[in-house]
């Protein structure tokens, strides 16, 4: 996330500690900020709070974006960076957690990356087979690196 899309966000990005890089982002809307995590809130000392947007991982010196923050970046995210995949490329990313998935391999189970997206933060989209029992086609999105 970078230029407008991260100065729509920031004002309802927030941390709980003090110390830098913080360890957490977490994402709350005006409403919840202004009831619970204003300043010298006479009725709650909110510990926790939001949506978990990201972490500091400290192997790689970077934010990590949460799986939980998804849904609160999504249509933030360039729409080149938002791909639709089927079923079997997640069962291969699924299988294989904190491990690098080969493209060739995901290219094998119906995910082609298109050449012209550099490295860095992927969306997939996830819809489910359309079946007789069931009205609704609600997906989900999962957070993925291409190195």
């Amino acid at each position: 996330l970078a230029g407008a899309a991260l100065k729509e966000l920031w004002p309802r990005l927030w941390v709980r500690s003090e110390g830098w890089p913080a360890a957490v982002f977490c994402f709350g809307t005006e409403t919840a900020q202004h009831a619970f995590l204003s300043p010298g809130s006479p009725r709650l000392n909110t510990v926790w709070g939001g949506v978990e947007v990201c972490r500091w991982d400290a192997e790689r010196s970077a934010y990590s974006l949460q799986q939980s923050g998804v849904e609160v970046v999504r249509d933030r995210v360039s729409p080149d960076r938002r791909l639709s995949a089927a079923f079997p490329a997640l069962h291969l990313l699924l299988s294989a957690p904190g491990r690098v998935v080969e493209e060739r391999a995901l290219k094998k189970a119906g995910l082609a990356l298109p050449s012209s997206t550099p490295s860095g933060l992927l969306l997939l989209s996830f819809q489910p087979h359309p079946s007789p029992s069931s009205s609704s086609s609600s997906g989900f999105w999962l957070a993925v690196c291409r190195e």
